[in-house]
Formats: structure tokens, C-alpha cells, sequence
């Protein structure tokens, strides 16, 4: 037997001994009736450790670690060999409820697909392990409303969320799903997206508000239209208006969840580059406040020119809507 092996061995047993003399009786049996059951073949003037010598030492050596300063085992060793029962079934969206109203508290951002839901446009399931409410997830169309392609949604409790790699892939097959579309402030989803789709790419920069600013536009005067219809969703008709004539308009999106507002606006093609689209994001932020929401938005990753505009009005990025394929 060569030195370097026959200290090898020396040093592992002599390790494993150290630790057992740290451990619990019954783990001193166990590990020391493993190292019994070590064996030493030689064989063409090799030396070889058999297969299930090797796996009895990493065994041993692990119940001398995995033990208490008191001697008793540590909890994990008996979780991590639990069997684990996943079940992911479809549900009304009240079966979900509690569970979502966790996600958005975590969620702390506007969850531009929270209209999903208001709307029917979405199917829900519920995720079951081992008979425990653990999560939920949603699927939607994501060119079609009536279709169910795209998850948009996916929250697993905190103390859960180290099996996301096992209910992930049984919500996929249950829905069907072929892609998944997610914000990327939304962790949790963004990282079964990079991890199990691909053709991946972001199609719009989210923003919320950062800083109050005070902007002006000399003989431009901020209003409000009539509106004919009114609608409880959308408090529309806010209007800009120099020397008469109507230059710019918005409004805010209230069908998202509480307590967010999603600012919308438009310039005519004369007036743009002056400063109007800032200034009328700037006066749509204090009327959301006025109503009792957070100003939010978002523009096309394209859209340069929405980008800066909504940057000089005082928001700021805090994330995309990014696409990626699960086919």
C-alpha cells in the first residue's frame, strides 16, 4: 500500500473519530459499524475503495455532523428524507385570495397583470404540498385573451419556496403553458424564467415614482374634461391647453392593485419636444395622490422619448416585462 493512501485512510479514520466522540450513542453505533464494513482490495498493484465503502464513510462522517451539541439530530436529517406529495389544481380565484394578498404585500410594486383577475382573463391553481396550502399560480393569454398560454403569476410561502424547482415544473405540465411573461421585479418568477424558458426578452421598462418636481410651461394651463362616460378604471380627459387649444392629454389607470395608478398621456405631434408630456406627467402624479393611489407607469423599451419624458417628471425604473418561451 503506498504512503499517501495509507495516510489518507489514517486521516479519515482518525476524523471520523474525532467527530463520533462529539456524537450520540446511537450515532457512534451506526457510524462505527459503517467503517467496520470498510474495505481495501487491491487489485493489478492498485488500491480501490469499494462503492459502498465510500458511500459508508460519507455517511458516517455525516451523522457525526449532523448532530446537536447535545447529541440529539439535527431536524433536516429526517425532513430531507420526508416524502414530498405535489399537487397543483385548478381553482376559483377566491381559493386563492389570502395567498395572493401575500404576494402583493411582498410584492411591494405595481403588478401590471393584477387586471387579470378583475377581468377574468386569467385561470388559477393552487399548490398543494404534502396536503399544505403552499402557493398559487396564473396563467393568461398572452396574445389572446381567451387563451391560456403564458404564466404570469407564481408565489410559493416563504418556507416553501426551496421547492419552486419541484412545483414549477408540475404547474407547467397541469396548465400547459408555453411561456412565461413576469415583471422582473417579481424574483421569484424572473428566476424560473432565466431557469426553464429561452427566446427571452424585454418588451417594456416599468417605472414608479421617485421625486416630487415642479416643472412650468408659461401659458400652458393644466385641466380637466367632462367625461360623457365615466368609467371607475379610468379617470381620463386630463388636458393641457395654450392659448386655447388643446396640446397634450392623459389620465390614470386605476385597474391595477392597490394602492397604484398607472399614468398614461399623449402629445400632439406639433407641441412635442417643449417640455408638455413632463409637465402633464408631473400634474397626472398629484391628481393620483389626490385620489388616494401611487403613481406608476410604463413605457416600450423602444420608446426612447417616453423613457425621458417620464425620467424628467420624477420617476424612476424599477424593472421590465420580460417574455421568454417555454416550448
Amino acid at each position: 500500500m503506498s504512503a499517501s493512501i495509507a495516510v489518507s485512510i489514517g486521516l479519515t479514520i482518525a476524523l471520523t473519530n474525532h467527530y463520533l466522540s462529539k456524537a450520540s450513542k446511537s450515532t457512534k453505533f451506526i457510524a462505527r459499524n459503517y467503517i467496520c464494513m470498510f474495505r481495501i482490495t487491491r487489485t493489478k498493484n492498485r488500491i480501490f475503495l469499494s462503492g459502498f465503502s465510500i458511500y459508508t464513510i460519507a455517511l458516517s462522517l455525516s451523522c457525526a455532523f449532523c448532530t446537536l451539541r447535545d447529541g440529539t439530530p439535527k431536524p433536516f436529517t429526517i425532513i430531507r428524507l420526508r416524502h414530498m406529495d405535489i399537487k397543483v389544481i385548478p381553482v376559483a380565484l377566491a381559493d386563492i385570495q389570502p395567498l395572493r394578498s401575500l404576494f402583493l404585500h411582498e410584492s411591494n410594486f405595481q403588478f401590471i397583470y393584477d387586471k387579470c383577475h378583475l377581468y377574468d382573463w386569467a385561470d388559477t391553481y393552487l399548490f398543494l404540498v404534502n396536503g399544505q396550502k403552499v402557493g398559487y399560480g396564473a396563467v393568461w393569454g398572452q396574445s389572446k385573451r381567451e387563451d391560456r398560454d403564458a404564466i404570469f403569476e407564481f408565489y410559493i410561502l416563504p418556507p416553501f419556496r426551496e421547492k419552486a424547482n419541484y412545483i414549477f415544473p408540475e404547474l407547467k405540465a397541469v396548465c400547459g403553458a408555453t411561456f412565461i411573461e413576469c415583471q422582473s421585479n417579481d424574483a421569484l418568477l424572473t428566476a424560473m424564467l432565466y431557469e426553464y424558458a429561452h427566446s427571452i426578452n424585454a418588451e417594456a421598462i416599468l417605472f414608479e415614482e421617485h421625486y416630487t418636481t415642479h416643472l412650468q410651461v408659461p401659458g400652458v394651463i393644466f385641466g380637466k374634461k367632462r367625461l360623457e362616460d365615466p368609467n371607475r378604471y379610468n379617470i381620463g380627459n386630463y388636458t393641457l391647453e395654450r392659448d386655447g387649444e388643446e396640446v397634450a392629454e392623459g389620465g390614470l389607470m386605476l385597474n391595477y392593485n392597490l394602492p397604484y395608478a398607472d399614468i398614461y398621456m399623449s402629445v400632439k405631434e406639433d407641441f412635442r419636444q417643449k417640455g408638455l408630456g413632463s409637465l402633464i406627467v408631473q400634474e397626472l402624479k398629484k391628481e393620483a395622490y389626490l385620489q388616494g393611489r401611487v403613481p406608476a407607469a410604463r413605457c416600450n423599451i423602444k420608446n426612447q422619448a417616453s423613457k425621458a419624458t417620464l425620467l424628467k417628471a420624477g420617476l424612476k425604473c424599477c424593472g421590465f416585462v420580460l417574455k421568454g418561451s417555454l416550448s
